[in-house]
């Protein structure tokens, strides 16, 4: 895909492309949202920000991608399943021009870099760390 903004990637359009439904319902505790698989839907928290809810939207669509399922897995299994799913949405929602303006506005605050991205920090940080595996920003 290629983006001139932060905005191009549209995490409701993808998921309407691949017939995936988006419902606001409260998912289990601790979670903003959940892919289940069963019905091909994902779940959104209520009152999400417009941020937090694009981010999770294509947090859960890299789960269905990845083709992730609810079965039972050891914390490591786990931990390696969302890291996937974070890098994939991270690659869908930010581009590396738009990374470099918003760490050149705010160099010292991850928080405010991801505010301006539109995105979490939690997204911009496993860009972050997949980016700099594969040698810097620009790659």
């Amino acid at each position: 895909m290629t983006s001139t903004t932060p905005y191009d990637y549209d995490p409701e359009r993808h998921a309407a492309s691949l017939g995936i439904r988006i419902v606001e319902a409260q998912p289990p505790a601790g979670t903003l949202a959940l892919w289940d698989e069963q019905t091909r839907t994902i779940l959104t928290a209520p009152g999400l920000l417009w941020r937090q809810r694009r981010c999770v939207i294509a947090h859960e669509l890299a789960h269905a991608i990845n083709g992730d399922s609810h079965s039972p897995m050891d914390d490591v299994a786990s931990t390696k399943r969302e890291r996937r799913a974070d890098i994939l949405a991270a690659g869908w929602l930010l581009q590396p021009h738009a990374v470099k303006t918003a760490l050149a506005v705010a160099p010292d605050s991850l928080p405010a870099a991801a505010a301006e991205l539109e995105v979490t920090e939690r997204i911009l940080s496993a860009w972050l760390w997949e980016h700099s595996k594969r040698g810097g920003l620009d790659s």
